[in-house]
């Protein structure tokens, strides 16, 4: 699960980071379980025709984003700007200083001041509908 660095679908250097480690590791596990040289032993022969089963150990890794698609497109999607700090006022609002805002010129925090507790409130609730959506 991952909500920084996966702007509108893309892998962006985080999730690939994550996912890379993800895959040593279920390489390393199927190692253990399977023996070293695994991969081309004859067990894998079907291989290529188990590519979308559960058979296949990289179909164990999946980088989920905490924020769908449509919940991105219609909440928005920032670093440090409206979205993300309305979620840290809907979930830590006395750990939130805007004043702190004023006049820093950074481009990515450009309308933070706007971010709002009900919005931030809304958002998780969207997220949650769609993890739980994912779950079934």
């Amino acid at each position: 699960m991952i909500h920084h660095q996966f702007e509108m679908g893309k892998l962006m250097p985080e999730a690939l980071a994550f996912q890379k480690a993800a895959l040593a590791l279920v390489f390393e596990r199927a190692e253990k379980e399977r023996g070293r040289g695994w991969w081309g032993s004859k067990v894998m022969k079907n291989y290529y025709e188990n590519l979308d089963t559960s058979d296949n150990p990289f179909n164990w890794i999946q980088v989920v984003p905490l924020m769908s698609l449509e919940i991105q497109k219609k909440m928005g999607y920032d670093h440090a700007g409206p979205l993300e700090t309305s979620l840290m006022l809907a979930a830590e609002k006395n750990r939130v200083d805007l004043s702190r805002l004023k006049g820093d010129g950074l481009w990515f925090t450009k309308g933070a001041e706007s971010a709002s507790a009900e919005h931030g409130q809304k958002t998780f609730e969207m997220i949650v509908e769609y993890l739980i959506g994912l779950a079934r």
